[in-house]
């Protein structure tokens, strides 16, 4: 077969010339200038020719890398999607502006503009991620939409297109303060004018929510430990996360203690998420104000310690060393990640096992930056949920802390220990517990106490009394 030599300006015109090195990748206007010889005019005039030819599809992205010098690329279609998708950004007040725009790219990755500053990525950028649908409610979105958005039924199957046909279709409820996709934000301003649920309400409309729930995915709670769950717009307290299970059942048991845990951690400094408990129609709801949200229309910006730790480190080992990375990039100070290492002995403590980093998140500012460790969430002794597989209740037995990644720090310790010792406490008196769960949770007070006496600082002692005045004379 005969060799065939690359393509340069001789060979074609030096437009196509400049659009073939655009479907290699991203380009820089010097790069091509130098592979094709030409000056900045010519390729000037050749980008102004397939403007004309490609439209918005031809991106410039600014900043790339904190260069000064712009990044050309081609957008590449996705079904129904803009070939440049508007990022739309909801502030406090609920008011909307443009945060910039997402593009796949010709021949592989994708690019962002946020701000000003453009950034290329291999797969998809980390608050894309962020938003994705996952677990329970991830299940029943894609059961609901994949028939009208030609997707797979199974989250499984979807694909980083798939992924974003969705979002930009559906991202109007997603964590954080993002909305992509101009199909989203009117959805998101049609649901403004929507009635909320009133309190009285919740009698009724959690029951059927929950039924609803189950119908839609009849084998929830045994897929992934996940807890069965829903949202609503409250009149009294706005936006929640509303998780349920039969009354008398051992996932009651673990709402009901959720509930104590977040709340023993607010008590002793640590932000966590605010719940309320209610029973109605023989079941247990958990009621969860989401942290992402400011009243009625309002959002703030946050992302899953897995959706940044993918991006900017690539490990996802454990809380305590994802909170040491981030002081050593200089993200946030050592005082600003107590909150993390204090959650994970925390977790040690109450027999939480599922702390993986989708259980942690970060809360960003205006410009999607780090400002603070986000409100604790999902704790709870994991260790007594059902098994994912058989669906049977564990044996209650005593927990077993560890020290784990987070060693001998006191001042840790000491909020941690101070902590689940009221939260063993409450669970132990509390009479919306089973018995036997308010019995284990006695001896764990007593297994917790005993772990971290060697961990505390040492008690405060007395100062010493000084010493008597001496009643030997004076020499003369």
């Amino acid at each position: 077969m005969r060799e065939t030599s690359p393509a340069t300006p001789d060979t074609i015109g030096r437009t196509d010339f400049v659009l073939e090195q655009l479907r290699g990748g991203a380009v820089t206007a010097v790069d091509v200038c130098r592979s094709a010889e030409i000056s900045q005019a010519s390729f000037s005039r050749s980008i102004q020719d397939l403007r004309s030819r490609f439209g918005e599809s031809l991106l410039s992205l600014a900043r790339v890398g904190g260069q000064r010098a712009p990044l050309y690329a081609l957008a590449r279609d996705v079904p129904r999607c803009e070939s440049v998708i508007p990022v739309h950004r909801v502030d406090e007040s609920g008011r909307v502006s443009s945060a910039g725009f997402t593009a796949m790219l010709v021949p592989r990755g994708c690019a962002t503009l946020r701000d000003g500053v453009g950034r290329l990525f291999d797969g998809l950028p980390p608050e894309l991620h962020h938003a994705a649908p996952a677990g329970f409610m991830g299940r029943r979105l894609a059961t609901a939409t994949h028939a009208e958005l030609g997707l797979p039924p199974h989250l499984r199957d979807w694909s980083d297109d798939h992924l974003l046909t969705f979002l930009c279709n559906r991202s109007s409820n997603a964590p954080g303060n993002l909305v992509f996709g101009n199909e989203s934000l009117t959805r998101l301003l049609r649901e403004r004018a929507q009635p909320v649920m009133t309190a009285a309400a919740r009698q009724v409309d959690f029951p059927r929510l929950a039924m609803a729930a189950a119908a839609e995915d009849a084998n929830s709670a045994q897929v992934g430990g996940e807890q069965p769950k829903f949202t609503a717009a409250m009149e009294d307290i706005g936006h929640v996360l509303v998780k349920h299970a039969r009354s008398d059942t051992r996932m009651a048991d673990l709402l009901h203690m959720e509930h104590l845990a977040l709340r023993t951690l607010g008590d002793h400094g640590i932000a966590a998420a605010a719940t309320h408990r209610h029973e109605f129609g023989g079941m247990t709801f958990l009621e969860i104000e989401r942290f992402d949200r400011v009243g009625r229309t309002g959002r703030l910006g946050m992302i899953s310690a897995g959706a940044y730790d993918d991006e900017h480190f690539g490990s996802r080992d454990n809380w305590a060393d994802f909170a040491r990375r981030l002081v050593k990039a200089e993200v946030l100070d050592e005082a600003a990640v107590m909150p993390i290492l204090v959650q994970q002995a925390f977790s040690q403590l109450t027999g939480n096992t599922d702390t993986h980093f989708e259980n942690l998140s970060l809360m960003l500012d205006a410009h999607g930056e780090v400002s603070s460790v986000a409100p604790a969430y999902d704790i709870l002794p994991m260790c007594y949920a059902p098994g994912s597989a058989s669906g049977m209740d564990p044996e209650l037995k005593v927990i077993q802390p560890s020290v784990g990644r987070i060693g001998a720090n006191p001042a840790v310790w000491e909020i941690a220990a101070r902590a689940a010792l009221a939260f063993w406490d409450a669970a132990s008196t509390d009479t919306a517990i089973s018995p036997p769960m308010r019995e284990v949770a006695k001896l764990n007070r007593a297994q917790v106490a005993a772990f971290v006496e060697p961990l505390l600082p040492p008690p405060a002692t007395e100062a010493p009394e000084p010493p008597a005045p001496s009643r030997r004379r004076a020499r003369p």
